[in-house]
């Protein structure tokens, strides 16, 4: 199965009811199935087989192992993801979970919408050329 996740920019952004059923009857009008989900918490959405690595945000440095002690320390069972402020080894800089670059996208984030086997999205995007 493939499928399209989109997250918002903010990790902490959700739009209201009336936004989100705007939002579903529009996409519903493009695609055969889609999903749109609010989580209580903020989660990480991962790219699942494809990920691959995480980079610094600021020097470009590969931090893997930095990045998976991070993720071990800011997220809480009972509130998820943080995404509290560090300072990065490579070039000790400011940073969050959130703003450091994964080599596929993925993101954190409380509010998700799937698009489920999206075979009209390629076309879409070629129209609009994104």
């Amino acid at each position: 199965m493939f499928l399209v996740k989109i997250i918002p920019k903010d990790p902490s952004f959700v739009p209201n009811k009336t936004q989100i059923l705007i939002l579903k009857k529009l996409l519903e009008k493009i695609y055969d199935e889609i999903k749109i989900t609010v989580f209580d918490n903020i989660i990480f959405h991962d790219c699942g087989q494809n990920f691959e690595k995480v980079f610094c945000n600021h020097c470009h440095i590969e931090i893997n192992d930095f990045w998976q002690e991070k993720m071990n320390q800011d997220y809480c069972d009972i509130a998820g993801f943080k995404l509290n402020n560090f300072i990065t080894p490579c070039c000790n800089k400011k940073s969050n979970l959130n703003l450091l670059k994964y080599e596929k996208d993925q993101g954190f984030s409380k509010f998700m919408i799937e698009i489920i086997e999206p075979d009209s999205l390629i076309s879409v995007c070629k129209q609009t050329k994104l």
